[in-house]
């Protein structure tokens, strides 16, 4: 059950960064910050970091103080994987943050910070960002012992 409740705050805290970012965005004449929006995401997953130990308001600014580059932070994670297997999720996670900024800065609410939180999980999970270990599998891992979720 712990372990449910460290992915439950990951994606909790990955929606507020995305929350707390966009509003950032908003207010600011810049780029949407694909690579540092990223490379926070990544961190969030990433066993180095204890989500109930960061806090869920003014998660995007702690973690700009915390992490590097997107690369950086896979390799973090993932030494000793290529820089091909890091830009197979890497790029996916880019382009899922430009093309929901395109589409926002057309002045459409469409998709939701929701949706685009649950893409991004939804590939940390597909290219294997994160292992499920057989005690740790549940719903989560869409599959394991429990079938889908």
């Amino acid at each position: 059950m712990q372990e449910d409740r460290k992915w439950q705050q990951r994606i909790r805290l990955s929606g507020c960064l995305l929350l707390e970012t966009v509003d950032w965005w908003c207010r600011a004449d810049f780029e949407f910050p694909v690579d540092s929006t990223v490379a926070s995401v990544l961190y969030l997953f990433s066993p180095r970091c204890n989500p109930f130990k960061v806090s869920e308001t003014k998660v995007r600014q702690h973690l700009l103080n915390v992490v590097g580059t997107a690369i950086t932070e896979y390799s973090q994670t993932w030494p000793r994987h290529t820089d091909a297997q890091k830009h197979e999720l890497i790029d996916p996670l880019s382009q899922i943050l430009s093309n929901a900024a395109d589409r926002w800065d057309a002045g459409t609410f469409d998709p939701a910070i929701e949706m685009v939180n649950q893409q991004l999980v939804d590939q940390i999970v597909a290219h294997k960002y994160v292992i499920f270990h057989h005690n740790q599998t549940t719903r989560r891992d869409y599959g394991g012992f429990h079938g889908s979720g």
